[in-house]
């Protein structure tokens, strides 16, 4: 089943936050990849999406707002400090500024394994403030005229999430992360979902024990 990747003034934000926030709650019996410590990656499919999805739940010495800022406000800043694929990234419009909710037009590339072509990413970026030291961090890839560099494929992110809040009683914030999207190109999605499945999760937990090692705190 194909997913529409909307042009940028067709994507209906608030009900991207709503479907990222029922992913959250609905995705939580996904099968275990890998446990590292209190770092868990799991995957699963669900009916509405052609792709397997890939879900991050961990703690980080970080506040929610630190780990929230350190991923969206600040995120190219950081991206290459824990993401090797990491090339570079451009904000390409701010679409909006507003206390506790801020939106950006984003364009990252990344460095992908020798047998396959480069990947990039255009799409929407929305950090909000949901309540009490809660933050909501969406993704969305919108359609672009920007033309793909040579040796690059254009990839999609479609309703993909993080969730950060602080983890009672302990100072700690608890992420929980939905990776959702199709790699593009000619890769058969059967190859995504089953033969670079393994590597997917092994690289999201790469990822994580990097983001936890750069936020961790000095006793």
């Amino acid at each position: 089943m194909p997913v529409e990747i909307p042009a940028l003034q067709d994507l209906d934000f608030a009900a991207l936050t709503e479907r990222c926030e029922a992913l959250l709650r609905n995705t939580t019996d996904f099968p275990t990849g890998v446990q590292d410590g209190d770092i868990r990656v799991s995957a699963g499919t669900t009916a509405a999406y052609p792709w397997k999805l890939y879900r991050i739940d961990m703690t980080t010495d970080a506040s929610s707002d630190e780990f929230a800022s350190f991923i969206a406000d600040d995120g190219f800043e950081h991206l290459g400090r824990w993401n090797s694929e990491f090339v570079r990234g451009e904000v390409l419009e701010t679409l909006w500024s507003k206390p506790g909710d801020r939106c950006w037009l984003l364009r990252v590339r990344y460095r992908t394994p020798f047998i396959l072509a480069n990947r990039e990413y255009v799409y929407a970026l929305r950090r909000q403030h949901r309540g009490p030291d809660h933050f909501v961090i969406t993704y969305h890839s919108v359609v672009s005229s920007l033309p793909v560099d040579d040796g690059y494929v254009r990839g999609t992110l479609v309703d993909t999430v993080h969730d950060c809040r602080p983890e009672p009683g302990t100072g700690r914030t608890i992420v929980r992360h939905i990776l959702s999207g199709d790699l593009g190109g000619s890769i058969p999605l059967w190859v995504q979902n089953h033969v670079f499945a393994g590597g997917i999760v092994a690289a999201n937990r790469r990822d994580a024990v990097a983001q936890k090692s750069l936020l961790r705190r000095s006793a």
